[in-house]
């Protein structure tokens, strides 16, 4: 509570303190003054070493449960909120597999980490399902291909 009124009669000492404790970061550590797991400030630990600013919003800002839905999606992806915006539109809202409008879930390769759009929960699971594989992916499609010209191929299953 005190640290409190005196940010508000004070608007510049929280930086000041920041200020302060960054620049003499080393000393407060070997003096045993802060934790060890502070660590020092090296240029991975700091905001401006980030090729993003997720995070970092003017004081006060209030973010609706939407906004802030998306904004954490966009985090766990390391893109811009607005770098999903631009996905969703040119996927039209929809999955980009089926077109279904339902909700969508953000299609991306395990491998590399890179997104590649957006799917509905069926889409996106059978993709998952064939572990991203092409060649899988297109035997499945000759399959299916082979059954519907031939749907008595093998001389069993249901007659009508």
């Amino acid at each position: 509570m005190h640290r409190r009124i005196a940010v508000d009669l004070m608007p510049d000492a929280e930086d000041k303190a920041i200020t302060y404790y960054a620049n003499n970061i080393t000393r407060h550590i070997t003096n045993g003054h802060m934790p060890n797991w502070a660590g020092p400030a090296t240029p991975e630990k700091t905001r401006a070493s980030k090729p993003f600013s997720l995070n970092i919003l003017p004081k006060g800002t209030v973010l609706t449960e939407v906004e802030r839905k998306k904004r954490a999606r966009a985090k766990r992806y390391k893109m811009e909120p607005e770098d999903l915006d631009r996905i969703m539109v040119r996927a039209g809202g929809c999955c980009e597999i089926c077109g279904s409008s339902e909700e969508l879930h953000i299609d991306h390769d395990h491998s590399t980490g890179a997104v590649r759009g957006v799917l509905c929960p069926r889409c996106n699971q059978g993709l998952g399902q064939f572990k991203d594989n092409r060649d899988s992916l297109l035997r499945a499609v000759i399959y299916l291909n082979a059954s519907m010209s031939d749907p008595n191929l093998f001389g069993v299953g249901l007659r009508s």
